[in-house]
């Protein structure tokens, strides 16, 4: 029989045909037959294969130090390039294993072949033996690779073992000059090796392209700590270690009034990222403070941290910044002050402290609005009586005359009688003479309408004998054209002969007209949009009939039509859709009313597919685009709704249609895969979706949750696609990357891009490619080297992800 491998051969034959074998066929056969190491010679050290190495290459690679020893003890030449132009002994580096370092130089290999990052890599590596090597070796201890000296590894691993070798060595903690040891140590919250940084003169003064320096680095690191070790709750130990660094270094002198390339001091950098529920924000920043940092300083914007702490409702920082006298009525850019941001914030306990602290009240911004309109506007019922109790003049308006009385009737707020109860006067109009009565009654807002009815009532009571402004579809007739005036019109008395009257029910009337006062008569649209909710056919048909009956004297009949895509009369058929009342959809879709994006969002909130099967019958095209998405899309997180609308003609390959940015250019399985909709994902694919070029594994990898990674659906929809036999390492260059640096990468820098380290370990272990480097549109169809998901990993300081990458 012959032989079915090579190994098989007997090992005269093999000894015999050793010249013709490339490396890949000379290691396990030197691992298989003990003795054939003695007949490797000179010329088969040179031979390369297909990825032109040759088997010292892939000994080193292997580290396989014994056989390694053996070859080389046959004086072959172990300064052969490989296809990258590296030596045996340039790979043997980039491990590094010190004792195949050793073997390849008593061999005869140069020094010189030491790459200039060696020393770079045995410290990401913490190899001390290695380091200590290549220092003896003379390598420049300074080296820079990928911005980073060894003595930057030292300090993101917090060896501070190593940091005292390589300073003892004259490592230089002021470069590289990008992100310095400091500002890394500072990052790290390490006192101890800040402290030792601090003393061998390390420069507090640098700034990074952020223009930020080390104490914003500590600041960063503090409140953005996903990755903080926790006892389930809380983090462990970082809040002492925090107030040691920041004491070093504002005890060192560095410089507290710096802004970065956002504007933002370290304070108010601080005050940014603060998070009330996390116990220990307030006494950090409150340290900040106590140690005498910049509280006055203000951004691009020209706000201060007052400012900044008072739009985000931190009441402590309030006060510890006003215990602290900075100035509580400086104004922004904008000529806002602290209350206007306040204001704008639902607690009250900031406004209270700066009320308190004898702040001016009155104040208008260059919109000429007062903290009072910001906080009715943001409809924040905990601020507005603290303002409403210290205001001077409560009816303050803004330049169109509004006061915020005017504001909460348009936006038909509930607790409008708190302004009411506080003394603002309701009769005020504003340039266009309308009252915040005519405000509420235009955007049909019974209760605020009924409420400010009253109010008016209570100070004048002849107020309900007339007439009301509002707004009307159609308005008095021009007798001259012979076409409704648009803009505001009065509600004619009941018997006008220019608009008909309703139907004859009292009842009707006074509960879904926009009106409260007797003897009105308001849009119809309005009537139909507050009936459809209600699901009464039997009321909704007269009021619409009645409808088109007044369209017919101002239109032409075959112009009414159009008009059935008005405002009032979409969001009547899609109340009615959301409601699922088919009767009332039915109806509406008879009498000629279109078929909208409102249509479909309501039918797929609804989730019956009844609904859909009505505007089906009433010839719907079911893969009709609606603002770049189909309905099928609207529905994606429906496994029921998708399963209908595939069965009944739906495209599972329609796309968004492609924007110039290309961001929008996605199929309804990438957007399904993005969602985690992982029943959608299985009926597309069933139905036929293509998954040789899609980008769904991309989607899936980057979306769900950022610094998490560990929500089953996203991972099962990941599995999922790879059991399909989407390509693992196939390339996204859709525009849509957070990260630039990560841009048209594989699914594995997606996963590495959003800091998911449950991703990577996923994708290494079904085979993901981690040499494959993010593409650039300048480099053409080429990755670039230096940027892989290991690099990235290790400019983010993600270590886990960091370790893994390494390890598998």
């Amino acid at each position: 029989m012959p032989a079915q491998n090579i190994l098989d051969l007997p090992t005269e034959l093999l000894v015999l045909i050793i010249d013709f074998l490339v490396p890949n066929d000379i290691i396990p056969a030197l691992h298989a037959i003990e003795g054939l190491v003695e007949y490797i010679a000179p010329q088969h050290a040179i031979v390369k294969n297909n990825e032109g190495a040759t088997i010292l290459h892939e000994l080193v690679k292997s580290e396989e130090t014994s056989l390694l020893q053996s070859v080389l003890s046959n004086k072959v030449n172990c300064s052969v390039l490989n296809a990258a132009g590296e030596t045996p002994l340039s790979v043997a580096c980039d491990r590094p294993n010190i004792a195949i370092i050793k073997l390849l130089l008593h061999a005869g290999a140069e020094m010189s072949e030491c790459k200039q990052n060696a020393l770079v890599t045995a410290a990401s590596c913490q190899n001390m033996e290695a380091v200590q090597f290549f220092l003896d070796l003379g390598i420049d201890v300074n080296q820079v690779n990928v911005d980073k000296t060894a003595l930057t590894w030292a300090v993101l691993w917090n060896n501070e073992q190593l940091i005292r070798l390589l300073i003892d060595a004259g490592a230089d903690p002021s470069i590289p000059h990008q992100y310095t040891p400091l500002m890394d140590a500072s990052f790290s919250l390490n006192p101890g090796i800040v402290k030792m940084l601090l003393d061998v003169g390390g420069n507090i003064s640098h700034r990074n392209a952020k223009l930020q320096t080390a104490l914003h680095c500590a600041i960063c690191r503090i409140f953005n700590c996903s990755r903080f070790p926790t006892d389930g709750e809380h983090i462990i130990g970082p809040r002492q270690a925090y107030d040691e660094v920041v004491r070093l270094l504002i005890d060192a002198g560095i410089d507290t009034i710096r802004r970065d390339t956002k504007g933002r001091t370290p304070l108010l950098l601080a005050i940014e990222n603060c998070d009330m529920e996390r116990p220990y924000d307030i006494p950090m920043i409150r340290t900040l403070i106590d140690l005498g940092a910049d509280a006055s300083t203000k951004n691009f914007e020209g706000r201060s941290p007052l400012h900044i702490a008072s739009k985000r409702g931190l009441a402590p920082v309030v006060k510890s910044l006003i215990q602290a006298g900075v100035p509580i009525s400086t104004r922004c850019r904008n000529g806002k002050t602290a209350l206007h941001y306040a204001a704008e914030c639902p607690l009250g306990d900031p406004t209270k402290l700066l009320v308190e602290a004898g702040i001016y009240i009155d104040i208008h911004d260059k919109e000429g609005l007062t903290a009072l309109h910001y906080a009715v506007r943001k409809e924040h019922d905990q601020v507005v009586p603290h303002l409403l109790s210290s205001m001077k003049n409560v009816s303050a308006v803004d330049p169109e005359g509004r006061t915020a009385l005017h504001y909460a009737a348009k936006q038909g707020w509930d607790k409008i009688q708190i302004l009411l109860s506080g003394g603002i006067n309701p009769f005020i109009q504003d340039h266009s003479s309308s009252t915040a009565l005519n405000y509420a009654a235009r955007e049909g807002h019974k209760e605020p309408a009924r409420l400010l009815l009253d109010a008016e009532a209570k100070a004048d009571p002849n107020v309900l004998s007339q007439p009301c402004q509002s707004f009307s579809l159609i308005g008095p007739v021009d007798q001259v054209q012979g076409r409704p005036r648009t803009g505001p019109a009065q509600c004619h008395p009941r018997g006008d002969a220019e608009i008909p009257v309703l139907p004859s029910n009292e009842e009707l009337r006074n509960i879904h007209t926009k009106c409260y006062r007797s003897g009105s008569v308001h849009c119809l649209t309005h009537v139909i949009q507050d009936l459809a909710p209600t699901g009464d056919l039997q009321k909704i048909k007269p009021i619409f009939e009645l409808w088109r009956a007044e369209m017919g004297q101002a239109l032409p009949m075959e112009e009414i039509s159009s008009l059935y895509s008005h405002h009032n009369i979409s969001e009547a058929i899609a109340d009615a859709a959301r409601n699922c009342y088919l009767n009332v959809v039915e109806y509406l879709l008879q009498m000629g009313v279109q078929i909208t994006l409102a249509l479909i969002s309501a039918a797929s909130e609804a989730g019956r597919t009844e609904i859909f099967q009505v505007l089906l019958g009433h010839g719907w095209d079911i893969n009709a685009r609606y603002k770049y998405q189909t309905s099928l899309m609207h529905c994606i997180k429906n496994p029921t709704l998708v399963k209908w609308h595939l069965e009944h003609g739906a495209n599972p390959e329609i796309r968004c249609p492609e924007l110039p940015n290309g961001e929008r250019n996605k199929s309804v399985l990438e957007i399904a895969a993005g969602a985690g909709a992982l029943d959608s994902v299985k009926l597309l694919v069933e139905h036929g979706a293509n998954l040789q070029n899609t980008l769904a594994l991309i989607d899936a990898t980057r979306y769900g949750s950022k610094c998490n990674g560990t929500l089953p659906v996203y991972l099962e929809t990941m599995n999922y696609l790879l059991d399909c036999g989407v390509d693992i390492d196939r390339v996204d260059w859709r525009q849509s990357w957070y990260w630039d640096w990560c841009s048209r990468g594989t699914a594995l820098m997606a996963a590495v891009e959003v800091t998911c380290p449950t991703r990577v370990r996923l994708l290494l272990e079904r085979g993901a490619n981690k040499e494959i480097g993010s593409h650039h549109v300048e480099d053409g169809d080429s990755p670039d080297p230096n940027r892989t998901p290991l690099r990235w990993a290790e400019y983010m300081v993600d270590f886990e992800t960091v370790n893994i990458l390494r390890t598998m």
